[in-house]
């Protein structure tokens, strides 16, 4: 299993949406970073329920990948991420990527 997560975050009208789509979790507040926040609890409290609450369907749970439309979203903020970064400029006002890592699950 891949330890790494992949996640965005998107502004949608007034508010952030931050979205992992390896889980197909998503979370939503009024900044980037409280976005984060939220999808990181999300995340870490999906991948414990998952190893110690229904392990018999922990593969299924944590191969849950987003729909497709929402794994472009990624990769169109990762290359316009890449690409505001070779020009510079430190962060998007639109969208953000970030890597989380799975949390540590003490069975």
């Amino acid at each position: 299993m891949n330890n790494k997560l992949r996640c965005y975050a998107k502004k949608e009208d007034s508010d952030w949406v931050a979205v992992c789509i390896d889980l197909s979790l998503a979370a939503q507040a009024e900044s980037p970073q409280l976005a984060k926040e939220k999808l990181e609890s999300m995340i870490t409290t999906y991948v414990n329920e998952a190893l110690n609450e229904h392990k018999e369907y922990a593969a299924q749970l944590l191969s849950r990948k987003a729909p497709f439309s929402q794994q472009l979203t990624y990769y169109k903020a990762l290359a316009f991420c890449f690409i505001a970064e070779m020009l510079h400029r430190t962060e998007s006002n639109e969208s953000r990527v970030f890597i989380e890592s799975y949390p540590v699950v003490h069975a």
